[in-house]
């Protein structure tokens, strides 16, 4: 007899010990099954026997049986999850306002729009660059000749050529219309950010209210 209760009083006492605390609700931890699986989640709840959770590691929801749950460590982080957390990519970035900041951003994100702008408005610069040098060396050229003109004679006399200047002139007007149509692109590109800004969701969520006034119910955006 004190041999069975002793057996009964063993088995009770691990019985005991071996149900564990599940939360009603948790924020964030990590799920320990009785297969040793480590299961990092977010917005766990449980009743009748089951747990239901966001799977951190791959953002879709599932559920546990308490059966199968060896043990629950709330506001356990994934490390791999800390380490993107952490990581300067992933890091919300600020509301760009100015357009310096934009344009920055617009470069090192790659836009398309913006850096086809960027390379036209270069390329408009070297026209003009080079459109103003061709124009100023014929001048000169031609200056160089009528001055040389007085050693010759008028028969043989050579007043210069003026496709130096055509060329030049050509290519300032180029290169002023590759600029122009450059940095309408650039601007189109900071102005495309704006708008795409103001109505993303995150934007909407944070600043579009209802108003209710004497006039009526409405929408109000914040900008």
């Amino acid at each position: 007899m004190k041999r069975n209760f002793a057996f009964l009083l063993l088995f009770f006492t691990a019985f005991i010990f071996a149900q564990i605390n599940i939360p009603s609700k948790s924020e964030k931890g990590m799920i320990v099954t009785k297969t040793n699986e480590k299961i990092y989640y977010s917005n766990l709840t449980f009743s009748d026997g089951k747990l239901k959770f966001i799977n951190a590691q791959t953002l879709k929801e599932e559920f546990l049986y308490d059966a199968s749950v060896l043990e629950i460590k709330e506001n356990e982080i994934s490390p791999a999850l800390s380490e993107k957390t952490s990581s300067p990519m992933m890091v919300k970035k600020d509301k760009l306002t100015s357009d310096e900041e934009i344009k920055n951003y617009l470069l090192k994100s790659n836009d398309p729009q913006y850096i086809k702008g960027k390379k036209l408005n270069n390329l408009g610069t070297g026209f003009l660059i080079g459109g103003a040098a061709c124009f100023v060396v014929g001048g000169l050229l031609n200056l160089s000749n009528a001055n040389d003109s007085t050693e010759i004679s008028s028969v043989d006399n050579k007043k210069g050529s003026p496709v130096p200047l055509i060329i030049g002139l050509g290519g300032m007007g180029a290169g002023l219309i590759m600029k122009l149509s450059g940095h309408s692109q650039m601007k189109k590109a900071i102005d495309d950010y704006k708008t795409a800004s103001i109505f993303s969701k995150e934007n909407l969520k944070e600043n579009l209210s209802i108003v209710a006034n004497n006039n009526g119910l409405g929408l109000q955006l914040r900008f």
